[in-house]
């Protein structure tokens, strides 16, 4: 069994590589994917640049002769980016924050002075952690052009140009708190320029979204709380189980008697787990036939002679014989004489502590 102990170790082993080659080849797949992205996003804006340059040119040299372009097949569609441009580009996953503190229902404020809303103040509707964007409401729109695909699949969808809000880096925007003044004692809006981490493990309310820790004002102690969030839907279904159902007792538990079967014992072990008592029958005869190859193969004197008795010490000799005695040796078992008397222990083991225990007022 020691073969079999072995090869199981090696599988295991092998399934680690296996699976560190294919998270390598997840993260390379992920980094030129998003290489594809940046390249088509800023071929994109480059071609929109060029041809706003030449629009403009046109229209200055040749004045009221200049040609309408918002007719034919840019009719209803001028003036709007590709859809394809509101792709988001991935953070990779070593880079990413581990904590965000901006969640939807804070109020942001835009930081970047070369944006049209800059020093606008909104609302996040949403925050994408692989991105590391939110998106505010209100803020950052621009019309988009519907893709043909959308409109074939989608008969509601019929509108050529929906006027969409644009994500917003995390780096773009700072959280805007309430907090009250200490002169006037009127809450006034401040802007957090930093924040900090506490409690990652806090407790939140049942079914709320919040996340699991707390969020504090750096260097004023001061703890900024979450808005509140829309519980995850909760609605009830035919099919669901029944709370009563749940907590009903249907087993109770035996001294004589295993909390399972014996086979969904050995189901919920780990399949190369030393503790294992069951093989399949082709796996067995595998290593026995390997096995009757390997002493084959010592007989004809492939492999090292095992030291002689004369050569060990009495130590080794000791611990060769008690290895062979333990290899020999079944099994220990419980035997239903030896599970009777625990449970008469543990019965009066619970006796006497209630005969002792002292009587309540």
């Amino acid at each position: 069994m020691k073969r079999v102990f072995r090869h199981a170790a090696l599988a295991q082993r092998q399934a680690k590589r296996v699976e560190a080659k294919f998270a390598r080849e997840n993260r390379l797949a992920e980094k030129w994917q998003n290489i594809a992205v940046r390249k088509n996003q800023v071929r994109l804006a480059n071609d929109e640049i060029k041809e706003a340059r030449k629009a403009w040119r046109e229209d200055w040299f040749m004045g009221p002769l200049a040609p309408r372009r918002d007719v034919g097949e840019n009719k209803d569609t001028y003036g709007a980016t590709a859809s394809e441009r509101l792709q988001s580009l991935k953070v990779p996953e070593a880079k990413r924050q581990k904590f965000i503190n901006i969640v939807p229902g804070d109020r942001v404020v835009i930081t970047v002075k070369r944006h049209r809303d800059y020093g606008k103040i909104g609302v996040v509707l949403s925050v994408e952690e692989e991105a590391e964007t939110v998106t505010v409401q209100g803020l950052n729109r621009m019309d988009v052009s519907t893709p043909l695909w959308l409109l074939e699949t989608d008969p509601e969808h019929q509108k050529l140009v929906t006027t969409v809000e644009l994500p917003f880096p995390l780096s773009d925007v700072l959280l805007i708190a309430k907090l009250r003044d200490p002169q006037t004692g009127i809450p006034v809006d401040v802007v957090v320029n930093e924040m900090r981490v506490r409690d990652k493990f806090a407790e939140s309310d049942y079914g709320s979204a919040a996340p699991h820790w707390t969020r504090w004002i750096k260097g004023l102690d001061i703890q900024i709380p979450w808005p509140k969030m829309k519980n995850e839907d909760q609605s009830e279904y035919p099919a669901d189980t029944l709370r009563i159902d749940v907590e009903e007792k249907t087993w109770l538990p035996s001294i004589l008697h295993p909390p399972a079967p014996r086979t969904v014992i050995d189901e919920l072990r780990n399949k190369n787990s030393k503790f294992r008592d069951r093989w399949s029958e082709g796996f067995i005869q595998w290593m026995e036939n390997k096995e009757a190859m390997r002493k084959q193969k010592k007989a004809k004197g492939h492999f090292h002679m095992i030291a002689d008795e004369r050569t060990l010490t009495p130590k080794q000799q000791l611990k060769r014989a008690t290895d062979e005695m333990r290899a020999q040796a079944p099994p220990p078992e419980l035997t239903e004489d030896m599970l009777a008397k625990i449970g008469e222990v543990m019965v009066a083991s619970r006796q006497q502590q209630g005969s002792t225990q002292a009587p309540g007022p």
